[in-house]
């Protein structure tokens, strides 16, 4: 299990370790050199379980520079290869770029705030697991300004309504 207590939160990002799932919440914003250094850091005290992590990437377009994609692949490419990577996005150029990378890596898949069970789903988290991620993004959902991270905004005022009539285990509402 990956140290369920490494967090980075800046402007531009957060980032949430959450037991075996690495949480991503990105604005429109390029990464920063800052943010890639402190994610870098949270990279490497957890580089021998990245072959157990899933990903869930929620962005509103921002991401790494060419640059700091070539660092990370050279550092963590091999251990990353093949984990489960769920982007969300709304931001049709976002889907357009996640969609064609599916083509190259075959463990992520690209979806729409609107499809945050889907994109839970193809991470193929356990229960408990299941349960602590939606449990993060509705604690996240309280604490994100409107205005900095819109489709975590806007997949958080549609799916939370739905995800506050279950259980925090992530079993289904009976």
């Amino acid at each position: 299990m990956l140290n369920p207590h490494l967090t980075y939160h800046s402007p531009r990002i957060l980032l949430e370790v959450i037991n075996n799932v690495i949480l991503f919440v990105h604005n429109h914003e390029a990464t920063s050199d800052d943010d890639h250094n402190a994610i870098g850091e949270i990279y490497a005290e957890i580089a021998g379980n990245l072959t157990l992590c899933r990903t869930l990437v929620i962005t509103d377009g921002g991401a790494p520079t060419r640059e700091q994609r070539k660092v990370a692949q050279l550092r963590y490419g091999a251990q990353l290869k093949g984990t489960p990577i769920s982007l969300i996005s709304d931001t049709a150029t976002m889907r357009f770029i996640g969609a064609t990378l599916t083509l190259v890596v075959r463990s992520m898949r690209v979806f729409t705030s609107k499809e945050l069970g889907p994109a839970l789903e193809f991470l193929d988290l356990r229960t408990s697991e299941l349960g602590e991620v939606r449990q993060r993004l509705r604690t996240l959902a309280g604490k994100v300004p409107p205005d900095r991270f819109k489709t975590f905004r806007t997949l958080a005022d549609r799916e939370f309504a739905a995800l506050a009539r279950q259980p925090i285990s992530g079993a289904a509402p009976r």
